[in-house]
C-alpha cells in the first residue's frame, strides 16, 4: 500500500475514474445471502403457520401466501451465494460483494456479535468499478438486443435494484478490508 501511495496510485474516491484505485473509510454493513436464503424458508413457514385458516377466505388466503412464498425461495435459492458489503460516511456509500471464502472469520459470527453494522472505523482498499448515478446507456447495444435480452437486462435492473447497488452508491472490488488496531 505504501508503494501504491508513493507512486500516486491511490485516489480519493470522489475523484477516480473506474478502473483506478481507491481507499475510503467508514463504516461496515454486511448483508450475507447465504445466511439470508437458509433463514428464508422457516421464516416464511412460520408466518404462514400463524395465519388464521378458520374460515375459506383465509384458507384461500394462506394458500396464496404459500405460492408468493414459493416463487421468493426459489428466486433467493437462483441468487450467487456471496456476502454483500457497504462502506460508508455521513457523505457516500460504496457497495461490493466478497466471496465468503476471502472472509477470514465467517460472516454469521460476525452478524451475531453486531448485527449489520459491524461497530469501528473500516478502511478498504479497492479498484472502482462503478460510479453513482452512472445511468449511461450504451444505446448502441440496444439496438442489437433480442427480446429475451430486453427482458433480461429489466429483470435484473429490478433485482439490483431490490437487493444490489443502489443508484447513487459507487461499485468497488475491494483488494483488502481492515481496520485499525488500538
Amino acid at each position: 500500500m505504501r508503494e501504491l501511495n508513493a507512486r500516486g496510485l491511490i485516489h480519493d474516491i470522489t475523484e477516480a475514474k473506474p478502473g483506478q484505485i481507491v481507499l475510503l473509510s467508514g463504516r461496515m454493513q454486511m448483508v450475507d445471502l447465504v445466511l439470508m436464503n437458509d433463514l428464508l424458508e422457516p421464516a416464511l413457514d412460520m408466518e404462514l403457520s400463524n395465519m388464521p385458516s378458520l374460515t375459506d377466505a383465509h384458507r384461500r388466503k394462506k394458500r396464496e401466501k404459500a405460492e408468493e412464498n414459493g416463487t421468493l425461495i426459489k428466486m433467493f435459492s437462483a441468487l450467487p451465494k456471496l456476502l454483500q458489503v457497504r462502506i460508508f460516511d455521513d457523505t457516500k456509500s460504496t457497495w461490493c460483494t466478497i466471496r465468503h471464502v476471502d472472509m477470514m472469520q465467517d460472516s454469521f459470527s460476525i452478524a451475531m456479535k453486531h448485527g449489520v453494522t459491524v461497530r469501528g472505523q473500516w478502511h478498504v482498499l479497492a479498484v472502482l468499478d462503478a460510479l453513482p448515478d452512472d445511468t449511461e446507456l450504451d444505446e448502441k447495444a440496444f439496438e442489437y438486443m433480442t427480446d429475451l435480452d430486453n427482458g433480461y437486462f429489466t429483470a435484473l435492473l429490478h433485482i439490483r435494484t431490490m437487493m444490489g447497488r443502489r443508484f447513487n452508491e459507487y461499485g468497488i472490488s475491494p483488494l483488502a478490508i481492515f481496520r485499525k488496531l488500538t
